[in-house]
């Protein structure tokens, strides 16, 4: 639940020192070594930071009373103020995804993200010849060659590829092949070697020819192997070729094997071919892959640690082509166990900081990929606390992008307009409070970029900017708007920067250890952001063994809530049958049917909603007061 109104207190004082658990921000203890006097007018304000946590203070506000008069009354008027937190980060490099800390299997760091290992490829020539153009003309046959048998024709199982049964004629007047049909390589990198048996004669070549070739990512075809003296084996042996350069970014890669021309006397058997594989010298993947990240969070030890606090959004910058899947869970970055609501998701957004950060401070994200008749996924980047990030490798639509008459181009992995398109985001709703925006676009063409805050007016923003909010965020939403000619956008990325906000605020007069005026207790949470149900805790089980009703309290401002939301999460499996009421005192004022929940799930109180709260809190009793002595 998001807060900012205002609580009035009074007192009299000659030194006030105001305390407070602000979420941190550093770990420095000099804040009372300031002696410099300063003065503030009656009716005017003065920030107080509190930066140490926990348990920092600040003797900023002082008054000073005449000599030999006492004060009687001092009202003060106090109101949390956010300090922008920055610790978004992304993973995106080699180095990134090769982390000793990570976990993977069948993966492809090679490139920039992740992807699945490339399968290979690998002709036996058992059932058929798969698909290879034979040659006829040279004699190129599938079987074996009956003038030496099937024992000798064949490296393994009953056949193989070759050419004439007998010894080839003489003045073959060009190259006969046999050629592989074409693979597809373009997420082939690094080591790859070209493997076959192979039994062969061939003449000397001052007379005969023989070649091995494959044909690279420019089309041209590259020689492997050719005869310079006369070959003659008397069995099959095996030949590797190491074509990593020939395959890598190849779309259309293929191998083949040739034969002639020949002269006019001395012939030999030819070409037998079998067991012909091209393979990534690292192993190859079967289709899937899987990478558990290193641990990130508050009490992260190999990976990215941050402050204690509440997670923030994800996104991954991913393709799915058609027939693949990509998944992604969240793990507990110690047991390892998935947490409720955030297994096999597969929206590439969603919002980290419904998950209870002191039960799980630290974790860990697991993707699992698997190719599909499309092929492969491919994750570009991971990015984490508040970063979002679409470089337009897939259609933003598919991730909730309106394009208003605007275009994607996947050749050009980019978003464009010709005249006074509007594109818009989607809603970026968060569980902990938003500070500040950082936005880092890439465009052309002047498009005006422009964001609303809860819901409200439209404001401007630079491409590559930093914008503080006037308000606490819980939602933001962005707007990119053509020039009135052509435009585009190529890389979208915000941080949606966190906010300190007060926990257990309270006032010491004279540093006597006795509060005048304290937000106490653990179930307030933080000042302005309502974290915390009413029992102290950031989450709250219910089990229903039957149609049942569970309850959980929630402590909100007498004075009433600017905004409410929260997540309901299954524990395990489908929760069916789902209704949520709002309930002040005895009243139910709000009732939702949810129907079955199977994922973890944002309600978000519509302003309808709101304002019905707020007329039943004013007039609700007040269940606890933030008043001191």
């Amino acid at each position: 639940m998001r807060t900012s109104r205002t609580k009035s207190v009074c007192f009299g004082l000659l030194l006030i020192f105001l305390f407070s658990l602000v979420s941190p921000l550093t770990n420095s203890v000099s804040l009372m070594s300031k002696t410099t006097t300063s003065s503030t007018a009656v009716g005017e304000s003065v920030n107080v930071n509190i930066p140490v946590y926990p348990n920092g203070s600040s003797n900023v506000l002082k008054l000073e009373v005449p000599n030999g008069q006492a004060l009687q009354e001092l009202d003060l008027e106090l109101q949390p103020r956010a300090l922008p937190i920055v610790e978004e980060f992304t993973w995106d490099t080699s180095a990134h995804f090769n982390s000793t800390a990570a976990v993977f299997d069948n993966v492809d760091y090679n490139k920039t993200g992740i992807t699945i290992l490339p399968r290979g490829i690998e002709w036996d020539f058992e059932s058929s010849n798969h698909g290879w153009s034979l040659s006829t003309g040279g004699g190129w046959a599938h079987g074996y060659d009956s003038s030496i048998g099937q024992t000798a024709g064949v490296h393994s199982g009953t056949s193989a590829i070759y050419t004439y049964n007998g010894n080839y004629p003489n003045y073959m007047s060009t190259t006969y092949w046999a050629t592989s049909p074409a693979f597809d390589c373009t997420t082939c990198s690094g080591a790859w070697s070209f493997d076959y048996w192979k039994r062969l004669g061939v003449e000397n070549s001052a007379w005969d020819h023989a070649y091995v070739q494959i044909k690279n990512a420019q089309g041209n075809w590259i020689n492997l192997w050719s005869n310079s003296g006369t070959v003659n084996d008397g069995s099959y042996n095996l030949v590797s070729h190491s074509v990593g350069s020939y395959v890598t970014n190849n779309p259309s890669a293929q191998v083949r094997f040739g034969l002639g021309t020949t002269d006019g006397s001395v012939q030999y058997t030819g070409w037998n071919v079998d067991d012909v594989s091209i393979l990534p010298s690292g192993g190859v993947s079967g289709g899937y892959a899987n990478w558990t990240s290193p641990d990130f969070g508050p009490s992260a030890i190999t990976g990215v640690s941050s402050i204690p606090g509440a997670y923030g959004i994800i996104s991954l910058d991913a393709t799915t082509p058609a027939g693949s899947s990509l998944t992604w869970t969240i793990l507990d970055g110690v047991t390892l166990s998935p947490i409720p609501g955030f297994i096999d998701r597969l929206e590439h957004v969603a919002d980290l900081g419904v998950i209870d950060w002191e039960a799980h401070p630290s974790l860990r994200i697991k993707i699992a990929m698997v190719a599909g008749t499309g092929g492969t996924p491919h994750v570009h980047s991971i990015n984490l606390q508040g970063r979002v990030v679409d470089d337009f490798f897939s259609n933003p639509t598919s991730d909730g992008w309106t394009l208003g008459g605007a275009s994607w181009s996947q050749t050009d992995n980019r978003v464009y307009g010709t005249a006074s398109e509007v594109v818009l985001t989607p809603v970026y709703n968060v569980a902990r409070p938003i500070s500040r925006l950082r936005a880092d676009m890439d465009t052309t063409g002047n498009p005006s970029i422009e964001y609303s805050i809860n819901g409200g007016g439209w404001q401007s923003i630079q491409s590559t900017s930093t914008q503080t909010l006037e308000e606490i965020g819980y939602s933001v939403q962005f707007k990119i708007s053509g020039s009135g000619s052509y435009w585009q956008l190529d890389r979208f990325e915000v941080d949606l920067q966190s906010a300190g906000m007060p926990i257990h605020p309270r006032i010491d007069i004279s540093l006597d250890g006795r509060y005048e005026w304290e937000i106490p207790g653990d179930s307030y949470g933080q000042w302005g952001w309502q974290n915390r149900l009413g029992n102290g805790y950031l989450q709250h089980k219910m089990v229903f063994n039957s149609q049942a009703t569970r309850q959980v309290s929630i402590l909100v401002p007498s004075s009433g809530v600017d905004g409410f939301s929260f997540d309901i999460t299954p524990v395990s499996g489908i929760t069916n049958g789902v209704t949520i009421n709002y309930v002040v005192g005895s009243n139910t004022i709000v009732s939702k049917t949810l129907g079955d929940v199977g994922k973890s799930t944002k309600i978000i109180a519509s302003s309808g909603d709101i304002s019905q709260l707020n007329a039943a809190i004013t007039n609700a009793s007040v269940a606890s007061s933030g008043e001191g002595y």
